[in-house]
C-alpha cells in the first residue's frame, strides 16, 4: 500500500513538471526562431499582409459609405 502511494505521488510530480517542460521547450523554440535568419522577413511579410487586409477593409467601408 505504501509503495502504491509513493508511486502515485511520483506520477503527480512528473505531471506537474511536464507543464514546465513544455513551456521551456516552447520558449527555447522561440529563442532559436528569433535568432534565425527567417525571423525579420517573416515578421515583415505578416505585417504587410495585415496592413493590406486593413486597406482592403477600409476601402470597402468607404465604398459602402459613398453609396
Amino acid at each position: 500500500m505504501m509503495k502504491h502511494k509513493k508511486r502515485t505521488a511520483k506520477v503527480l510530480t512528473t505531471k506537474g513538471s511536464s507543464n514546465k517542460n513544455t513551456i521551456n521547450k516552447t520558449l527555447a523554440f522561440f529563442k532559436v526562431f528569433v535568432n534565425s535568419d527567417y525571423f525579420i522577413p517573416l515578421v515583415m511579410s505578416v505585417l504587410f499582409l495585415i496592413l493590406m487586409r486593413i486597406a482592403v477593409l477600409t476601402g470597402r467601408l468607404i465604398a459602402l459609405v459613398n453609396v
